[in-house]
């Protein structure tokens, strides 16, 4: 399988609400990266959704507020499949430069 991804992923546990037009939920984050995160939720969007996270980001404990695609869904059946966590995956449009700052401030953290 071909990576995709153009930024490096972070694997940490963080609080993350996110909203559509319909829900505002509170989950937790499983990584993060420049670009975007995984969710660990049962409460699925459909590839393509928008929604508004704010992220409390681990170590620094600042919330870091931004729009996000929904990318990818791993389902409950696939989850079990896998062993993995059922979630889905989300790239950051458009942050504000005080987002950039704030995950660039937490991923330097991460890296120590």
């Amino acid at each position: 399988m071909v990576e995709r991804r153009t930024h490096p992923r972070y694997e940490t546990v963080f609080k993350v609400r996110f909203r559509d037009e319909e829900a505002f939920l509170e989950e937790y984050g499983k990584n993060i990266s420049k670009g975007g995160m995984f969710i660990k939720t049962k409460k699925l969007k459909d590839p393509g959704t928008i929604v508004h996270v704010a992220i409390t980001l681990p170590l620094t404990g600042e919330v870091a507020e931004a729009d996000a695609r929904v990318v990818h869904v791993v389902d409950e059946e696939v989850a079990r499949s896998c062993g993995i966590p059922s979630g889905m995956g989300v790239e950051f449009l458009d942050p504000e430069p005080e987002f950039d700052e704030k995950i660039a401030r937490c991923l330097e953290a991460l890296e120590k």
